[in-house]
């Protein structure tokens, strides 16, 4: 599957983009390319106001990718702390 509009926008860091999209009714946790969510997306280009929109708005933080890997295993690859911290601590 390829990447949509909201992975574009996720990785972006693009919160307006993302908010027209969802309220349009695209899926939250859509699966793109090689298996990513958009906050799989997010996590990985750094955005963490996309990360957080995100989980917000509904995103499921325990999908694995095509990789077996969840958003919080991508952004412990990238090492970003505050991604990493606000993975681990919402609920």
């Amino acid at each position: 599957m390829d990447d949509t509009l909201l992975h574009l926008a996720a990785r972006k860091g693009a919160i307006e983009d993302m908010k027209v999209l969802i309220d349009a009714g695209a899926d939250v946790n859509i699966a793109g390319d090689l298996g990513n969510t958009p906050l799989h997306q997010a996590a990985m280009m750094k955005q963490l106001e996309s990360v957080k929109f995100l989980l917000m708005r509904g995103a499921k933080k325990q999908l694995n990718n095509e990789f077996d890997q969840t958003p919080l295993d991508v952004a412990k690859i990238t090492e970003n702390a505050e991604i990493i911290r606000l993975l681990e601590t919402w609920r």
